[in-house]
């Protein structure tokens, strides 16, 4: 799983849409690791405070994944 699909999955647990740059993207090289964030749909400005501490506080804990087990 990449970055932006751990990010993503770890948004979508929050109850946070996010979508990948790529289909947006002139340049798609660059938009692999990227996400779109519309800050336009939050229904009010408390809502949207919410969200986006939700996704800095996913962004400092770092990616979710499972401990390897071997």
């Amino acid at each position: 799983m990449s970055r932006r699909e751990d990010f993503t999955a770890a948004a979508r647990q929050a109850r946070i849409a996010i979508l990948p740059l790529r289909p947006f993207a002139v340049v798609t090289a660059a938009a692999d690791q990227a996400v779109r964030i519309t800050l336009s749909q939050a229904p009010t400005r408390a809502v949207l405070t919410k969200a986006l501490g939700a996704l800095r506080d996913i962004l400092e804990r770092g990616p979710n994944r499972p401990w390897a087990i071997i």
